[in-house]
Formats: C-alpha cells, sequence, structure tokens
C-alpha cells in the first residue's frame, strides 16, 4: 500500500496533484545534482554499490536511512553503475513490497531515476529500487538498493508521567510516549530538593522502546528512601530535535504497599471475629504511617455486598488487631479482606494494596428461631384401626441462617395427651420424619398437644412452638368441595364451601418439585382468610361458596391446602388432590401415573377428587397402542381403547389394560369424559414398555453339519418373536444341559465330550429371562470312538490242560465292538514288559489257553472297535485278574486235598476239648458251693459260747496252754463223742494245713477249693492282711458284720482255715482261727514254716479238759 497524507490520499495521487507538475527546471537543483554526480563518478567502483562488500547493478541517493520531519519533500535518485547495458527505463521503486506507479518518478539521464513527494506523509517506510535485467531475463526486479524513510516529528511531550514505589523499596517512574515515526530516546534524570547541582540518572542506559525507570537498593544510583520529593527531569531526544520537561513527585504519596501477611483469626464468637496481620518491615519507619481498610460479607449476603471497615493504627506499629463487632449471623463463613494504604495517599482504588484475605467462620449457638406454626398445621387420616388415626404435624422451615450450628433439625419435645384422667406426658417416636412434617401413626382420638423446637448442637431454640390437635369430637368440620384452578402467570383460585361457626380458612401452600399425592418436602407457607359473608358467591347449591386468589412467583410446583379454625381449634389440613385448568378443552388431565406393569399388563392409577367434587366428569376413556421407540411416538398398530364408566371412579382407582405384548413400548392417555361432549379433558401421553416374558416361538431351522466320535455341530435361527432381549440358548441332549451365547442371526454351536456311537436327542429353547419351550427334536448318532475299560475277565476253570475265562461287554461300548484282544503273562514278567496278546472275533465271550506251566498268570482283556475309516480303535486294558498254579498230575491235587481235611480235623478236635474242659470248670465252680454240716456236739461254738475274748488278738493269747486251762472244764462229752473229737483234732490241724497249699506248695482241702476258702476270709473280709508275719489288722471287723452270723453256714466254715501266706518256701505266714464268733477272741498267730511250707503249731487241743 502506498502512504497516505493527512487527506487519505495515496501517493500515486498525492503525486499527480502537486508532486508531478514538478519540473526539472530548477537550475540550482540541476547544477548541484550534475556537481554530485561528477563527484561520484570519479569515485571507486566501491561507492557506485549499495553498501560496503555488496555487488549490487547501482545505488541510491541519498544512501542509508531517512529521516524528515512531517511536511518536508522526499527525493531520492537510483543511479545504475556506468558499465551496466541497462538505462534507467529499466529501473522502478517499490514501497513496502508495493510497486509505485512509474508517474510518481522521472528519469533524470539514461542511468538516473529519480523519485520526489513534495509532502510525505508520518510513517516508516522501506523504499526499493529494482533493475530489470537485460543479460538474464529471469533475474526480474534485481535489488538495486533501498532506503528506510522515517517521516515524522520533532520530540513532543510525554503522557502519563507516573512514578510509584512499591512497598517503599523503590521508585519506578513510566511514561506513555506520543506516537513518532521518528525514533526517541528519552533521559531521565532527578535530583533532590534543594539540591539541582547535583542529578541522578536512571541506572539503565535508554533505549527507544524503553519507557519506564527503576531506582532501588541494588542499583546506582540507588533509591532514596528518606526524601519525600522527587524532582525529575525527562528529555526526549530524536534527529529533528530535543524536548525537556520537568516533575515533581511526592514519594509518600506514591507508595502502594504490599498486602498485609500473616492474616489469621485470634478469636471468634458467635457475633464477632478478631483477627491480626502485619504490615511488614519498611513501614516501621514510615513517616506519614497507613491506614487499613477491611470488608467482609457473609455467606448470606448478596455477592455484590459487602460491609466496609477503615482502621487507623500508630504509624510504628507494625502488628495490628482488629476486632470485627456485630456480625449477624452465628456458625456462618465470613470471606474477610485486608488493604493497605498510605495515610497520603489518594484514597483511590489504584492506591490500596493487594488484600490479604482470609475465609472464617463464626462461633455456633442455639437456634435463633422455633419453627413457626399455625392453629391448623396438621393433618388427620384414618388408621386401618379404627380406634386409631394417624396425624402428620407440619411447621414452617426457620430461615437457614438462623440454624446457628451443625447437627440441625427440628424435634418434638413433648407430646401431651389429654385424656377423661387428666394429661399425660406420651414418649412417641414418629415413624416418618422431614425438614416439615412429622407422622405419627396409632393415636387415639385424644386431643394432642406438640411442643416443637429448632436443635443443634449448641441445644435448642430458646422459644418453642405448639401445634394443638383437638380430640376427634370436638374438630370442627373439613373444608368442603375444595378445588384450585391454575391460571397463567403463577395465578391460582383457589375455591371451597364454607361451613357455619368457622372464623376462618388458612390457606397453604407448599413449594414442593411434584404435585400431590406426592407429601410436602418444601418451604411451607400460609395465610388467614377471614370469612365475610359479601365474599360468599351462590351456586345452583346455595350461597356458601368462598373464592380466593393467590398470586404466587416462579414456575415452581405449589401444592395448597386449606384448613378450617374456630377460635379455639382447627379442623386441620386438607389438601388439593389436583388441579383443574380454567379452560378444560384446552387444559390436561393429571395426576394420572402407571402403579404397575407386567409382562403382558399396564395398570393405570388416578387420584381426581377435585373433579369428582365438581361433579365434571361422566367418565374416562382409555386409548393405547403399541409404538416403535419413546423417540417416534407414532402407532405402528391401531390404536385400542377402554371406557370407564365416571360412576366406578373413587379417589385412588386403578384400571388394568390387559392383553398387551411383553417387551413392548405402549403410548397410553387417559381423556376425561364431561356432561358437554365438546369439553374432553386429555391427559399427557404415559410412554412405558411391558416386562420382558419367554419367547412364544422356538428356534426355527434347525440342521446337523458336522458328526465327530466326540461331538456334534449344529445350527438354527432365533425365534422371530422374542419378547424381550436374547440372552442365551440353552441346548438340551441327552441329560446335558449347555448355555449358548451366541446372538448370530444364525447360530453354530458344538457340543464336545459327548459319548462315541451315542444316539442324542437334541432340543433347543431361546431364553430372556425365562426360556422358551423346546425345539422340535433332532437325532444324532456320534461316530464310533474308542471303547470303554472292561471289567477284569472271570477265570472259569483252571486245570491240567489251561486257563479258561470269559468277559462282558463293556458298559460304554462306543461301536460295533469288533474284536477282543485277551493277553496272558506270567506273574515274573514285570508290569512294563509287553506281553502277546490274542484278537478274537467280537462274537465271542470266552477263551481258553492250553499246556501252560505250572506258575501265577495274569489275565487281562480289552475290546476293539473299527472306526469310520477302517482305523483301529482300541480300548483300555482291563484291570488284571490272577489265575492260581498249575498241576500237572491227579496225586498232586489228591494232596493237597488230604492237607485240607487234616486241617479241617485238627480244628473239629481242638473245639471239643475246649468245649469239655469249660464243662469241667463250670462244674468245680458249683461244688464250691456245697456247705459242710458237722454234728452239734463237734461245733466249737457249743465249747465256747459262754466264754468272752478280746478280738483280734493273737491266737497264741487266747488259744495257749493257760488260757486253756481257764476254760470250763465242768463239761464232760460221752465216750464216744470224745474219741471223735480227738480224731477230728488231729484231722481238723492237718487239714487246715494241707487247705492252704496251692501248685507252688499251697494247696486247698479240696480239688475245686470251696466258696469259704478260709476262716480268715470270712471272718476278716474287711481287713487288711500283710504278708510280713508280724503286722496286727489295724481295722477289726464290725461285730455286724456276716462273719459274726449264727447261721449253720457260717458255724460250719468256722472250723476251716487257710494258708494265705504270700511267702515261698521257708518264709514266715500267720494264719487265723476263729474258735466262735461270739466267744473266741479274733487275731492271728505267727507258727514257724514247716519242712513242706505247712502251717505248724501246737496241737489246738493238746492241754484241753477234752483230751483230759
Amino acid at each position: 500500500m502506498f502512504p497516505s497524507d493527512v487527506n487519505g490520499l495515496s501517493i500515486h495521487s498525492w503525486w499527480l496533484l502537486g508532486g508531478g507538475g514538478m519540473e526539472v527546471t530548477n537550475y540550482c537543483f540541476l547544477v548541484v545534482f550534475l556537481l554530485h554526480h561528477a563527484v561520484f563518478s570519479l569515485a571507486t567502483s566501491e561507492n557506485l554499490t549499495c553498501g560496503p562488500g555488496l555487488s549490487t547493478p547501482g545505488y541510491t541517493f541519498p544512501k542509508g536511512d531517512i529521516t524528515l520531519e512531517y511536511g518536508s519533500a522526499l527525493e531520492i535518485y537510483c543511479i545504475l553503475n556506468p558499465d551496466r547495458k541497462e538505462n534507467a527505463s529499466s529501473l522502478s521503486f517499490t514501497v513496502n513490497g508495493t510497486t509505485i506507479p512509474q508517474s510518481a518518478y522521472k528519469i533524470v539521464n539514461r542511468t538516473t531515476l529519480k523519485l520526489y513527494f513534495k509532502k510525505h506523509p508520518p510513517g516508516r517506510y522501506v523504499y526499493h529500487c529494482l533493475l530489470d535485467s537485460i543479460d538474464d531475463p529471469s533475474s526480474k526486479n534485481r535489488a538495486v538498493c533501498l532506503n528506510v524513510v522515517h517521516v515524522g516529528y520533532k520530540p513532543k511531550e510525554v503522557s502519563n508521567f507516573s512514578c510509584i514505589s512499591q512497598n517503599w523499596e523503590n521508585m519506578n517512574c513510566t511514561w506513555d510516549p506520543p506516537n513518532n515515526s521518528v525514533p526517541t530516546y528519552y533521559e531521565l534524570r532527578f535530583y533532590l530538593k534543594g539540591d539541582r547541582k547535583y542529578s541522578y540518572p536512571c541506572p539503565v542506559h535508554n533505549v527507544v522502546d524503553q519507557n519506564n525507570c527503576v531506582w532501588n537498593a541494588s542499583s546506582n544510583p540507588p533509591h532514596r528512601q528518606p526524601y519525600a520529593q522527587y524532582n525529575f527531569v525527562l528529555t526526549a531526544i530524536n534527529r529533528l530535535g530535543n524536548l525537556t520537561k520537568r516533575y515533581t513527585v511526592n514519594q509518600y504519596a506514591r507508595v502502594l504497599p504490599n498486602k498485609p501477611s500473616n492474616l489469621s483469626l485470634v478469636e471468634a464468637t458467635p457475633n464477632s471475629l478478631v483477627i491480626s496481620w502485619n504490615e511488614g518491615h519498611p513501614f516501621k519507619s514510615f513517616p506519614p504511617g497507613i491506614v487499613n481498610r477491611l470488608i467482609y460479607q457473609s455467606k448470606w449476603d448478596p455477592q455484590t455486598y459487602w460491609e466496609v471497615r477503615n482502621a487507623v493504627f500508630p504509624p510504628k506499629e507494625t502488628s495490628r488487631m482488629y476486632n470485627i463487632t456485630g456480625l449477624k449471623y452465628p456458625h456462618t463463613l465470613y470471606d474477610i479482606r485486608v488493604f493497605t494504604r498510605s495515610s497520603v495517599a489518594p484514597d483511590e482504588d489504584f492506591w490500596w494494596s493487594e488484600p490479604a484475605t482470609i475465609t472464617l467462620r463464626t462461633k455456633p449457638t442455639i437456634p435463633g428461631h422455633p419453627p413457626l406454626t399455625d392453629i391448623g398445621s396438621f393433618e388427620t387420616s384414618d388408621s386401618s384401626i379404627e380406634t386409631e388415626r394417624n396425624v402428620y404435624v407440619y411447621w414452617q422451615q426457620i430461615p437457614r441462617h438462623l440454624e446457628n450450628g451443625d447437627k440441625f433439625e427440628y424435634k418434638i419435645i413433648r407430646i401431651e395427651e389429654f385424656t377423661d384422667d387428666g394429661v399425660k406426658i406420651r414418649d412417641i417416636t414418629p415413624t416418618e420424619v422431614s425438614k416439615t412434617f412429622a407422622k405419627f401413626t396409632g393415636l387415639s382420638f385424644n386431643r394432642y398437644k406438640f411442643t416443637i423446637v429448632s436443635s443443634n448442637s449448641e441445644g435448642y431454640s430458646t422459644n418453642a412452638s405448639y401445634i394443638d390437635v383437638p380430640s376427634k369430637k370436638q374438630s370442627p368440620p373439613e373444608p368442603g368441595s375444595f378445588s384450585k384452578i391454575a391460571f397463567d402467570n403463577g395465578i391460582y383460585e383457589l375455591s371451597w364451601n364454607v361451613a357455619p361457626n368457622i372464623l376462618s380458612y388458612t390457606i397453604f401452600w407448599c413449594d414442593n418439585k411434584k404435585d400431590r399425592p406426592f407429601d410436602c418436602q418444601g418451604f411451607l407457607n400460609w395465610t388467614k382468610v377471614y370469612v365475610n359473608k359479601d365474599d360468599l358467591q351462590c351456586d345452583e347449591n346455595g350461597c356458601g361458596l368462598l373464592q380466593k386468589n393467590i398470586t404466587l412467583s416462579g414456575d415452581n410446583v405449589y401444592q395448597f391446602a386449606l384448613s378450617a379454625n374456630t377460635e379455639t381449634s382447627s379442623s386441620g389440613m386438607v389438601w388439593a388432590s389436583c388441579t383443574v385448568l380454567p379452560q378444560l378443552a384446552k387444559g390436561k388431565l393429571r395426576n394420572i401415573w402407571i402403579s404397575r406393569i407386567g409382562s403382558t399388563f399396564i395398570e393405570l392409577s388416578w387420584n381426581l377428587d377435585c373433579f369428582v367434587r365438581s361433579r365434571i366428569i361422566k367418565g374416562f376413556e382409555i386409548i393405547y397402542c403399541p409404538i416403535t421407540d419413546p423417540q417416534n411416538s407414532n402407532c405402528k398398530e391401531p390404536s385400542q381403547n377402554m371406557t370407564i364408566n365416571g360412576l366406578e371412579i373413587i379417589n385412588g382407582a386403578k384400571v388394568t389394560i390387559n392383553n398387551l405384548k411383553p417387551y413392548t413400548t405402549y403410548m397410553l392417555y387417559v381423556i376425561a369424559m364431561s356432561e358437554n361432549k365438546d369439553d374432553r379433558i386429555k391427559s399427557d401421553a404415559l410412554l412405558n414398555t411391558t416386562l420382558e416374558a419367554a419367547p412364544d416361538l422356538v428356534p426355527t431351522n434347525m440342521a446337523i453339519h458336522k458328526i465327530t466320535n466326540s461331538s456334534i455341530t449344529l445350527s438354527w435361527k432365533p425365534p422371530v418373536s422374542l419378547n424381550g432381549v436374547l440372552r442365551y440358548y440353552q441346548v438340551i441332549y441327552g441329560t446335558d444341559v449347555t448355555r449358548v451365547e451366541d446372538k448370530s442371526e444364525v447360530v453354530y454351536a458344538t457340543l464336545n465330550n459327548l459319548r462315541s456311537f451315542e444316539n442324542y436327542e437334541i432340543r433347543v429353547s431361546a431364553c430372556t429371562v425365562t426360556c422358551s419351550k423346546n425345539s422340535a427334536l433332532i437325532n444324532a448318532i456320534t461316530n464310533v470312538g474308542r471303547p470303554d475299560k472292561m471289567d477284569p475277565p472271570i477265570i472259569l476253570n483252571t486245570t491240567k490242560r489251561g486257563i479258561q475265562i470269559s468277559w462282558k461287554k463293556p458298559y460304554y461300548p462306543g461301536g460295533y465292538l469288533d474284536f477282543f484282544d485277551v493277553k496272558l503273562r506270567p506273574d515274573r514278567v514285570k508290569d512294563h514288559e509287553e506281553a502277546p496278546f490274542t484278537r478274537l472275533n467280537g462274537s465271542l465271550f470266552s477263551y481258553q489257553w492250553k499246556e501252560l506251566e505250572c506258575e501265577i498268570y495274569q489275565v487281562q482283556v480289552r475290546a476293539v472297535n473299527v472306526g469310520e475309516d477302517n482305523s483301529t480303535l482300541e480300548g483300555e486294558w482291563s484291570n488284571p485278574t490272577s489265575s492260581n498254579c498249575m498241576f500237572k498230575d491227579k496225586d498232586s491235587i489228591d494232596a493237597w486235598w488230604y492237607i485240607l481235611v487234616g486241617v479241617l480235623a485238627v480244628i473239629a478236635i481242638s473245639i471239643a476239648f475246649g468245649y469239655f474242659t469249660r464243662c469241667m470248670w463250670l462244674k468245680c465252680k458249683a461244688m464250691q458251693n456245697v456247705g459242710v454240716k458237722l454234728p452239734p456236739q463237734l461245733e466249737l461254738n457249743n465249747v465256747y459260747k459262754d466264754n468272752k475274748f478280746p478280738a483280734d488278738q493273737p491266737i497264741t493269747n487266747h488259744i495257749g496252754t493257760t488260757q486253756l486251762k481257764s476254760l470250763d472244764t465242768n463239761i464232760i462229752p460221752p465216750p464216744d463223742q470224745e474219741l471223735l473229737l480227738v480224731k477230728k483234732e488231729s484231722e481238723f490241724i492237718e487239714n487246715s494245713i494241707e487247705d492252704g497249699e496251692d501248685k507252688n506248695g499251697d494247696r486247698e482241702s479240696s480239688g475245686c477249693g470251696s466258696g469259704h476258702d478260709s476262716v480268715s476270709s470270712s471272718i476278716t473280709a474287711g481287713t487288711h492282711i500283710t504278708d510280713s508275719g508280724t503286722e496286727a489288722d489295724e481295722r477289726p471287723p464290725s461285730p455286724e458284720s456276716p462273719v459274726f452270723s449264727n447261721s449253720p453256714r457260717n458255724r460250719s466254715s468256722d472250723l476251716r482255715q487257710r494258708n494265705i501266706s504270700h511267702s515261698n518256701g521257708g518264709e514266715e505266714g500267720f494264719s487265723r482261727l476263729a474258735l466262735t464268733p461270739a466267744s473266741v477272741p479274733m487275731g492271728y498267730v505267727t507258727v514257724q514254716s514247716a519242712p513242706r511250707g505247712y502251717v505248724s503249731h501246737a496241737p489246738l487241743f493238746l492241754d484241753s479238759p477234752i483230751r483230759k
């Protein structure tokens, strides 16, 4: 583009208007030019180039950069070297890459072309002189030389000269230079007050683009911190001239502090925050001092609202503390920001520091207010038990900024029941609690009073709210025919019938996300309406209808309720169950929803109380049809309808649409039919999909593709109607079931691990949530395979001639059983050594080996099938069966029989001998129980019955000669008895010794022993007996013991004694001799051992009076 002049004309236009009229008739100029040209002609060849070291076809004059003041003329000569073949007509000029028309320049002579502008516009331009070479046509527009032209002004005064001392640690001066194409240099110096002789330059050398200067503690010269006033001298210099300006700056007023540091909390209360911060070291000695500004806002304030507080502290106090009092909200986050400014700086936002920020929370306290309630803010409903009712207690939530702490909730802290017996405090837990209500179930029909408070972690609110629920008998009647009509712009019309004796009505509305029948969960508000007869409207039923309009903001969903109030009680809240639109024909039917859905049915429910009370609905028509998908509501089949009589409509009615297709999306809508046929209220379309079910068709096109001896490959196609999402196929073959999850249009499946040569019946079913019926049966027989392992063979006979065996078929033959292999291996041959086998026809089931050696053999058998390709498929060898050793002649066999008979005979004789021995032993045991009966004259009991002896004394103490003499000698037996006694005496003593001997030297009086083994054992059954011969029994027998019985059995046994010594040979022993239980003293006697081991002592009755 050409440079433009002040009037916007291009160089070309400008040249034509003025510059082009210039003629080379100025003689003076021509003379100068010719002289100049002559001088250049005499110069060396180096001067005929554009610059040193460059080889160019010519040069321009003047050379290098050209600086012009705006308004001056521009002349540039492009001169070819004399030796060039071209002439000036081959030259041209461009400016900033744009070719200048030939009319803008003029040929001076053969080698010189002149460019001239009388008044060049300001700016920076680059002019090129170009040559069209004759020698080289490809080198068109060859550069001859260039000039950079600056057209501008003399230095002008700068703008926005300003100096700032950042944190009183430096001085930074900046300015905005004026727009000037002529490069201008700036020099800034300062001197202090009263000392103009010495000025201090900028520490850094100025350059063209540098428009600031900074002095600090490390610069040279340094920053002069203590001085308040700086005097600056700014000099602007360029090729066209220079300009000097002076500025005076108050350093203290230009200090911009850093933001405060260490901003922190010192103390917090529910309504105040004490904070502290530091201002930094330099300001401890800052003469004018600094001021602070605090701004803060709570989370409940609008974002644009800030509280502002100014704080002034002593100049030298850098650590500062401030108490922010009067905060409105306990337990609330506050955003606090602290700014700093020099006290002498302008009170403008620019001179305040960056803020130090902190977010602090005030201390919690108890809630600021209890929830609001109204006389009618409760609701009663029937319970499943006739004698009980349910009660909803409603309240208005307090603003969140009054919650004042964590764990905020509403609590019912006291429930009073007014009964005939007085007021009783009830501890009843609500079954449901929300931010707006609490539900109590199973209450009686008595009056209740509920006390409600706000609660948080700090405690309960100071005040409480109360709700009084009257008894059922004292409750006023509920409002009748309560309905609402919604208009545009948030206008609602409420109407109801006024009952007598009602003082006022309370209209409640709940800002909720959903209309009834959903419970109120949002903010509850209300207003009171007092009954005025002038406000009542009349209809066909009389004058008692009251209407009120309420305007609410926003597009929220509002639920409305109404309570009838007397001076002392209320009926409680009655909710408007639906919304009536002002124009039924254009309105929509609401409160209709799908309550239940199955695979073949959809159940619709509704709540239409207000329509029923308005008596405008005669019935309903339900229209439904299947659609393609929820995004396309066009019916893909003709619509169907169901009509319901209006008399059948009750609150919460349900209608079931049956015979629907499973897993199909249906569109349903309901039309309410009124008495006026033109008024038909249509609901919004309801879309829902029936649940999945089992496919009503089975897989088709089943086919067998490949059969091996262990697998079957088959295919099928899915059912046409799936009734859901296909999850898998179930393949049933034999007693096995497998799952296939392939969902292709044609499904291929391979059944593996099958038995060979087995007939399989295969069925397939498709499964969604459940499976369809099985497909048609298809049979397939697997190919011949290897037979199973056979049972061990049975050895039928082993004779001199050989071994004969038989076998059974394997349980799973796997084919036709074409052959059987039998193998006979001597037991001495190791298992791993192969033995020859014999292959037999499959129809044989026995085999015999002949002429075998006498040794043990292992016999095995296996089955063999012939495959489809005539391959041999051999089964596994059976477990071996061992055979007995073979005998070569009949004598050997007979010898074995003799041995067997002999062994059996020995066993029989041993059994007979044992039986005989046991019988004898039993007989001997029976003989032990036979008692000995003596004549009365021989019984010692009669002889000594009148004598008393100490019990358990040694026999020498009561059998000795001295004591025997003291016996009663007046008793003289008859002569025959005397002889018998003498004889019995000797036998008695001898037998007593012999009775004690056993096979070791002691023996008893009979071969089998006696049940009364010895006198000592009879008398001292409970007495410990030692074998020392010197130790007496420590426990005498009890007089009550059976030993002292006077029965004949005991008396007969008193004469028996036995040696009970446990010693052998000559060891001493002792014997006990009982004379009579009543008169003979008890004890033991020690006697010397007889040579045979007998017990010997003097004749018992040697000095007896009887013998005398």
